[in-house]
């Protein structure tokens, strides 16, 4: 696939929060597994980028609750192609 056509989300650390707890196996929306599934599965076919930011380095270093934190960056490097 060319570059070109693949897509780029721009997802809030939010979202990020809530596909660490699904990769976690403690959704907090059953469809949410589903979600990261399919977001994953595009990424290792090069059809979707999931980009980051500083700010979300930012945020995440800053957020009080340690599980969630460490789900959250659990998943931000599961995600290949989720590079800064």
């Amino acid at each position: 696939m060319n570059v070109a056509d693949r897509v780029t989300v721009y997802l809030d650390l939010n979202h990020w929060y809530a596909l660490g707890a699904a990769k976690a196996g403690s959704p907090r929306w059953p469809e949410h597994i589903d979600v990261l599934q399919l977001l994953t599965e595009l990424v290792d076919e090069g059809k979707l980028a999931l980009p980051l930011s500083s700010v979300h380095y930012m945020e995440l270093a800053e957020y009080p609750r340690d599980n969630q934190r460490e789900e959250a960056a659990n998943v931000l490097r599961f995600c290949p192609g989720s590079e800064p």
